[in-house]
């Protein structure tokens, strides 16, 4: 309607590789383009979730509640990294733990999700962080992103038919059986207090109907 440029990747491309060479394009016509990284996730767009930190120690605070954990989804990890700097500001030992939901893990994605932190760190001048309190898990991910596991539908149905909590499959799905495994396993221990963010998402159920209840 607004006459938008809509391009689309080729499949396997890496998002961050296309966007470049989309830019690099557009600026080699003499134009100037402003890229919005996926997820919104570069220093501006985490600040939210420092931010967000901060108001749930208030609320935590207020309420009497000491957490010692939040678990969340880590896909792009302006999430995770603006978390994670928002503890260091405040200095609480609180752990994040990320459950990544976006790409196969390994070395490269727990390095990029310390490169995010690093940056949101200098982008605020706060000190460098010798040493942070986040931690990226993996073994979550199944096929691929966005691509249902029978573990992420088990964690829908037991939020939405105990609680009356509906998650997405894409994110928070796929969080949740992260986090119900660490429970089944003991790494997250039984004297724990823990904070599951649930960052939204619940609209994408209905593109997943029929993934849901095969």
């Amino acid at each position: 309607l607004l006459g938008a440029d809509i391009r689309i990747a080729p499949e396997g491309m890496d998002a961050v590789e296309f966007f470049g060479a989309t830019l690099k394009e557009i600026s080699d016509a003499g134009n100037t383009a402003y890229v919005i990284p996926i997820g919104g996730s570069n220093p501006v767009g985490s600040l939210g979730y420092v931010a967000a930190f901060e108001e749930i120690s208030q609320q935590a605070s207020a309420m009497g509640v000491s957490f010692d954990r939040i678990v969340h989804g880590s896909s792009s990890f302006g999430t995770q990294a603006g978390l994670t700097v928002g503890a260091h500001l405040l200095s609480s030992p609180l752990k994040i733990t990320g459950i990544n939901v976006y790409k196969p893990h390994t070395e490269k994605v727990v390095a990029e999700l310390n490169t995010h932190i690093s940056d949101l760190t200098a982008h605020l001048k706060a000190p460098a962080l010798s040493h942070h309190n986040a931690e990226l898990l993996g073994g979550f991910l199944g096929e691929g992103y966005g691509v249902p596991t029978a573990d992420m539908r088990t964690a829908v149905e037991l939020l939405a038919q105990t609680e009356g909590i509906l998650l997405d499959p894409v994110y928070t799905g796929k969080a949740m059986a992260g986090m119900l495994s660490l429970i089944a396993e003991g790494t997250i221990s039984a004297d724990e207090t823990v904070l599951f963010l649930h960052t939204g998402g619940y609209p994408g159920l209905f593109a997943y109907v029929n993934a849901l209840s095969s």
